[in-house]
């Protein structure tokens, strides 16, 4: 009798639990992420404006089997995204949920997993967009504005080989890029300089200020454009005016 009340229990727990995630309103719902690409690292996912829908990593290739759907429908009511797949794959690919969007993150729930994904961007013909980098201190600093939407802030170090192999899981995980001198003696590493501006960062566009993004705690911050031409960049950030140049 015992054991039956205790299934029982862990039942209406099971249920009600269901319910939460199934049934609980969301914040932040509505259409804002249809017509536009998100990535979430290596993954891409769209929802065209025609109905068309697509999931990718960022070489072609479909994540899982989800090329076997390519039509979807969205009610901004449930926030459910129901897939058209082939055949008996509808049955598999059925469970996505808009979780919150609010115009550069989204996060979906794909059977039962809440992913986040950030808004990829056009700005390729904004001048801003480049490579640029500045002299300081005897150091390198290095502000890459991507047209698609990421941006990075970074500074240059120089470490011996035995430093960066002691260490290479660090400067793989949490730095940029790195390359070995031409006499292997030494790494030039890439890393963030301020613990607000890493490597998951985006950015929008507000007249003359990038509002970026982190990716990962929703947080943003601003970089003003003071000036900007095709060889130059001057910007203030954290109250500091820096000026940068187009690195070739």
């Amino acid at each position: 009798m015992k054991k039956r009340v205790i299934a029982l229990i862990c039942v209406v727990l099971l249920f009600v639990a269901i319910l939460v995630v199934f049934c609980t309103s969301n914040k932040n719902l509505g259409n804002k992420f249809i017509g536009h690409e998100w990535a979430d690292g290596s993954e891409i996912i769209s929802f065209s404006d025609n109905g068309e829908f697509g999931y990718y990593d960022n070489s072609g290739s479909p994540v899982g089997n989800y090329d076997l759907c390519d039509k979807y429908t969205y009610s901004s009511k449930t926030g459910r995204i129901k897939l058209s797949c082939d055949n008996f794959f509808s049955v598999l690919f059925k469970n996505i949920k808009v979780v919150e969007c609010d115009g550069m993150v989204l996060k979906l729930r794909i059977n039962g997993f809440v992913k986040k994904f950030s808004l990829i961007t056009d700005y390729e013909n904004e001048k801003f967009v480049g490579f640029w980098s500045r002299e300081n201190n005897g150091k390198k600093d290095y502000l890459n504005i991507w047209y698609d939407g990421s941006i990075s802030y970074e500074r240059s170090k120089i470490v011996t080989t035995s430093e960066f192999e002691k260490n290479s899981d660090y400067y793989n995980n949490e730095c940029g890029e790195y390359g070995i001198s031409d006499d292997e003696k030494s790494y030039e590493v890439k890393c963030p300089i301020d613990s607000k501006m890493g490597k998951n960062y985006i950015y929008d566009k507000d007249e003359k200020k990038l509002i970026v993004y982190d990716v990962n705690t929703d947080k943003k911050i601003e970089i003003k454009i003071i000036s900007v031409d095709k060889e130059k960049l001057k910007v203030e950030f954290n109250n500091e005016v820096m000026e940068f140049k187009l690195d070739e």
